[in-house]
């Protein structure tokens, strides 16, 4: 059905437009709930096996830290030498 002055991709480019927009609302919703990693290096674990463990990681040419583990992350998923984000 042909309404006056739309063309007839008119509906279909509106529809595909609109989602588009939601898609990137999803996407930059998904953007700020995971902020940009470092992939690192653990170099090596501090009182390991107790609650105040802490991993010293060694970001390639930039710099290391001493860090505690993310609210995701199981003591039991770090190992010494292994990437991590």
């Amino acid at each position: 059905m042909l309404h006056a002055g739309l063309g007839p991709y008119s509906v279909s480019i509106k529809i595909v437009e609109r989602e588009i927009k939601e898609l990137a609302k999803k996407v930059n919703d998904l953007c700020e709930e995971q902020p940009l990693q470092q992939v690192a290096r653990c170099t090596k674990i501090i009182n390991p096996n107790t609650e105040d463990a802490k991993y010293v990681i060694n970001v390639k040419q930039i710099a290391k830290f001493v860090v505690g583990l993310g609210d995701k992350v199981s003591p039991t998923d770090i190992e010494e030498g292994m990437r991590v984000g």
